[in-house]
């Protein structure tokens, strides 16, 4: 069964054994943030700087933790960065792109990720795109980004998993320019989750992973369904 698969079927199990109702938004500020290099320059502060300076590109990384929305089941959210903080360095447009992030949590925040971590940061499962209008040299505005269907997937089964440490990796998908010089706000941005509360116990999962006590009746129910719609 396919990583989506798993959580729907999840999802459907839950949604079919209790009720759900639908929770005030899980505000998590990150509790990391920082840049590397394509030269393997490593941002030792919080700066955030995402774009070119002469032949060097830069992107970012932002760390959080899930726990906050532990037990709930996330249906939309989005990654604020906070206006005011650094400049924006572009020619009146610039497109960020926001990517899952496979280098550990440990190695980003103790700036060990390697030559490598530049290429995952812009690379990998596409988290949402947002178009930024400002102008040269003036504050950063507010930018909001809308989370993907992939971003929600993942967040979800992280969770599902007890891995709470989340990394969303920030890039310039537009050729000119940056966003966030000289930034040296912390926490540089918010992750908003809206989510599906359920009554009853966790819906944490650690491994190894047993049978949900209803999933027999589930999969009778599902099997009597099946013979009907052959006997009809």
């Amino acid at each position: 069964m396919g990583i989506k698969a798993f959580t729907a079927t999840i999802a459907a199990f839950v949604l079919l054994t209790t009720a759900a109702t639908e929770a005030a938004p899980v505000l998590i500020d990150a509790s990391d943030n920082g840049f590397y290099g394509d030269n393997g320059h490593v941002g030792r502060g919080k700066n955030i700087y995402t774009g070119g300076i002469g032949r060097t590109y830069y992107r970012s990384f932002h760390s959080f933790d899930l726990s906050a929305a532990a037990g709930e089941i996330v249906i939309g959210g989005s990654l604020t960065f906070a206006a005011g903080n650094g400049y924006f360095l572009a020619p009146r447009t610039a497109t960020l792109g926001l990517y899952d992030v496979s280098t550990p949590a440990a190695d980003l925040s103790g700036r060990t990720g390697g030559s490598g971590t530049f290429d995952d940061l812009g690379s990998g499962a596409l988290y949402g795109t947002q178009t930024v209008n400002a102008t040269f040299a003036t504050a950063m505005p507010e930018v909001t980004v809308a989370l993907s269907a992939a971003a929600l997937n993942d967040i979800n089964m992280a969770m599902f998993s007890n891995a709470f440490d989340f990394i969303i990796g920030a890039a310039l998908i537009s050729p000119h320019g940056g966003l966030w010089a000289s930034s040296m706000g912390f926490p540089a941005a918010t992750l908003s989750l809206e989510t599906l509360s359920f009554g009853g116990p966790s819906l944490r999962v650690a491994p190894p992973v047993p049978l949900p006590a209803g999933l027999p009746l589930l999969l009778g129910a599902l099997a009597g369904f099946a013979v009907l719609r052959r006997r009809g």
